[in-house]
């Protein structure tokens, strides 16, 4: 009974597991998926960002292309390289050169307009103007130069470089703040050394490294010592807060991490954050100084993750009307199955007892009834006239064949295998038949001799003698 009904439910649970299944596997392969498209996009990223680096300190150069030509740039520096050292009063060493305010003044004034010449998305933070010696003659957009006539950047491999005829970038860090530093020669005749060089230095800051990050569409944060200088989130949907994991895990980072090309492997500072991190060249990269590029990933975690995860144009994209289609055929297909096995026998069983109570029948039809309902209509049949039989009243019981044909023997007394007069008694306890008479004697055959001719029906003999 209720076989189909319950083979549906039983395909309903398998189905309803399979699918369970498959759902947990995907869940496991888009985490797994999505670890590893992180990886390989971190390792783009961080390729993204040193190749902007470069490409942004190219062009810093090639815009202080207008102040390595300056014609009163070059006089200035000219001018300070004719003031020649003179011995310390105090001391028998040499004291720097005093430079005259003038040249000071002139070459402040032509940085001022070096600068302004430069496109506002290529112009540095700070100019310096350096003579042969390294000593800066004039600064501009740097305060800590104001008042102090003995600043020097010759010490420098960048500027030292440049002073010798040379384009050179590095990454300084003065203070508390990192810049990036071009150098160019600043030349007035061929024959001789460079008049001195020109530095500019773009500061890391939080506006830097913001569009640096929207150029290259990540999310980049640039480090020194061990601390976070700046950072900038350049993709949609990255919670710049998260780059404020960075700091506490900087201090795990070692030399040996980044390995031989200064870039370590991706390092998950949580669940769904990774970063990787890569070394600056330069100046910094004693210090540590370096950048890190992160990205976040979407990890499901669970079945639900799917839907939790799913924008208003995922929901869209599912076909709505299959899937409506295919619940609404499932729940009649079981409907059907019910009703077939369920509801139609139970609605013959009321009916049955419904016609058994106003004496239209006295017993259950048991033929109109399928398995489990059958037996239960047997089962009352008889208990119905046991209980009559209780009572004393007269029950309706099969009829009685040997009242109808007579008694009938517990055995054949003939088979289709056996021959007359070699059948056994049927029963030890009967006795055994006697013989009868014997059969009446059989006539001896005449001869021919003594029966004579035969005649023969339609054929006429003549008579002897005639």
């Amino acid at each position: 009974m209720m076989i189909l009904s319950r083979l549906w439910y039983v395909l309903l649970g398998i189905a309803v597991a399979v699918a369970m299944y498959v759902v947990y596997v995907a869940v496991g392969q888009f985490d797994r998926q999505g670890t590893r498209s992180l990886k390989e996009g971190l390792a783009s990223d961080s390729q993204t960002v040193e190749w902007a680096l470069k490409i942004d300190t190219r062009r810093r150069l090639d815009a202080l292309l207008v102040g390595s030509v300056d014609a009163a740039l070059q006089q200035a520096l000219v001018a300070a390289n004719g003031v020649k050292p003179a011995p310390c009063p105090s001391s028998n060493i040499w004291c720097p050169a005093k430079i005259p305010d003038a040249t000071r003044t002139g070459a402040r004034t032509a940085l001022g307009k070096i600068n302004d010449a430069i496109p506002a998305d290529w112009r540095d933070d700070a100019l310096f103007a350096v003579d042969r010696d390294g000593q800066v003659v004039a600064a501009l957009g740097y305060d800590q130069v104001n008042g102090n006539d003995e600043f020097d950047l010759g010490g420098y491999p960048a500027v030292y470089d440049a002073l010798h005829g040379y384009l050179r970038d590095d990454v300084w860090n003065l203070g508390s703040k990192m810049y990036v530093v071009v150098a160019r020669p600043v030349e007035y005749d061929a024959t001789q050394r460079p008049a001195g060089a020109i530095v500019g230095l773009k500061e890391v800051s939080a506006r830097f490294a913001a569009d640096l990050a929207k150029r290259t569409r990540t999310s980049v944060a640039f480090f020194v010592s061990g601390q976070k200088v700046a950072g900038g989130v350049g993709v949609e949907g990255f919670d710049a807060e998260k780059l404020d994991a960075i700091a506490p895990d900087l201090a795990k980072v070692d030399d040996k991490t980044f390995g031989d090309g200064g870039r370590t492997d991706v390092r998950m500072l949580a669940d769904d954050l990774g970063v990787m991190y890569a070394r600056l060249p330069g100046d910094v990269w004693p210090l540590g100084g370096g950048f890190a590029v992160a990205r976040s990933r979407a990890l499901l975690g669970g079945p639900m993750g799917f839907l939790s995860n799913a924008d208003d144009k995922d929901k869209a994209n599912v076909p709505w009307g299959l899937l409506v289609g295919l619940a609404l055929a499932a729940s009649l297909l079981g409907i059907v199955m019910t009703l077939f096995e369920h509801t139609l026998p139970l609605r013959e069983l009321v009916m049955q007892a419904d016609r058994l109570k106003a004496g239209v029948m006295d017993q259950l039809q048991v033929a109109r009834f399928r398995g489990s309902y059958r037996l239960a209509a047997q089962n009352v049949n008889l208990g119905m006239e046991r209980v009559i039989e209780k009572a004393g009243g007269v029950t309706r019981k099969p009829a009685d064949l040997e009242a109808i044909i007579g008694p009938v023997p517990a055995q054949p007394s003939m088979s289709a295998f056996s021959f007359p007069g070699n059948e056994a008694p049927s029963s030890p306890n009967v006795a055994p038949q006697l013989p009868g008479p014997p059969p009446p004697a059989r006539p001896p055959t005449p001869s021919p001799a003594q029966v004579g001719p035969v005649a023969s029906p339609g054929l006429a003999f003549p008579a002897a003698g005639a």
